[in-house]
């Protein structure tokens, strides 16, 4: 696979933007944000996993479909040349250069967030005008889903819809959806009185499911992202703030796993073959990405 990497510094964090290149029109991908103490080497290898195994593999069965026709009938109402593009993988990840900038970056309704992003949104910005559209970003997701409006004040090659004007951060919600129907399925209500364990609940995905959990009387959850720096997490429509388990990049950590219940991991995916898994006690459902296991 042929790509591109490029690195930005700024005052207040660094980015690394990646796009496939070959026999595709433009590279397209998501944006992430990194811990602070994420090494060089941790991004890089993380920028190219979720470009490859997650962007590229999107884009294209997307590409696929299109090419078999699924969206035919609609023709008429796509804009002009969408039906004969071929869109090749992309991302971005960006790492606040202090824990303050972090929590700022962390939350969109802080007083300081537009400002401080709008500084690292000009630097990528910048870089995707410079490549003329060949690469493309979407810098929303969950209750960042009013974001791209911002990268949008500096570059065109920005895609997503502010919630007001009926976005809503549609693949996470999509996914979203899916996971808590799968949960369902697999008869979740009967662990409303058993340990639920949220690993990954500040990711696009996450936030989401949290608040499946929180706001439907699961009353012995909790929380584990590696953003969190507290040992008790406010949520909207908790009634009070819930308890934030030990995580760690890449693995999921032993008190998540021994609490057993319902475990349910948002995260980027092959953490449970570097953890401790045979300690889960017997019993427990654990739900990774959409895969199931039971032990």
């Amino acid at each position: 696979m042929y790509n591109e990497t490029f690195k930005l510094s700024t005052d207040i964090a660094d980015a690394w933007i990646i796009g496939e290149k070959g026999a595709y029109d433009y590279a397209y991908g998501g944006t992430r944000k990194m811990a602070t103490d994420a090494s060089d080497d941790a991004v890089e290898e993380e920028l190219f996993s979720l470009m490859h195994y997650e962007s590229h593999f999107k884009n294209c069965l997307i590409n696929q479909a299109i090419e078999d026709g699924a969206l035919d009938k609609f023709s008429a109402e796509l804009p002009k040349g969408f039906m004969n593009s071929k869109v090749g993988g992309g991302r971005c990840l960006f790492r606040p250069k202090s824990k303050t900038i972090d929590q700022i970056l962390s939350d969109p309704s802080h007083e300081n967030f537009e400002k401080t992003i709008m500084v690292l949104f000009q630097e990528i910005g910048g870089l995707l005008n410079k490549k003329n559209g060949r690469i493309k970003l979407t810098p929303d997701f969950g209750k960042f889903s009013g974001v791209s409006d911002i990268l949008g004040v500096f570059t065109p090659h920005v895609l997503g819809i502010r919630c007001e004007d009926g976005g809503c951060g549609g693949k996470s919600s999509y996914t979203t959806t899916g996971i808590i129907s799968a949960l369902e399925t697999l008869d979740v209500h009967s662990y409303k009185d058993r340990s639920v364990t949220l690993i990954g609940s500040d990711g696009a995905l996450g936030i989401d499911v949290a608040d499946y959990f929180l706001t439907n009387s699961y009353a012995h959850t909790q929380v584990c992202d590696v953003v969190y720096d507290k040992d008790n997490i406010e949520f909207p429509g908790a009634s009070s703030a819930i308890g934030s388990l030990p995580a760690k990049w890449g693995e999921f950590t032993d008190p998540c796993l021994r609490r057993g219940g319902l475990i349910v991991a948002t995260t980027v995916g092959n953490e449970l073959e570097n953890s401790n898994w045979h300690i889960i006690p017997e019993g427990t459902l654990l739900l990774e990405f959409g895969q199931t296991a039971s032990s």
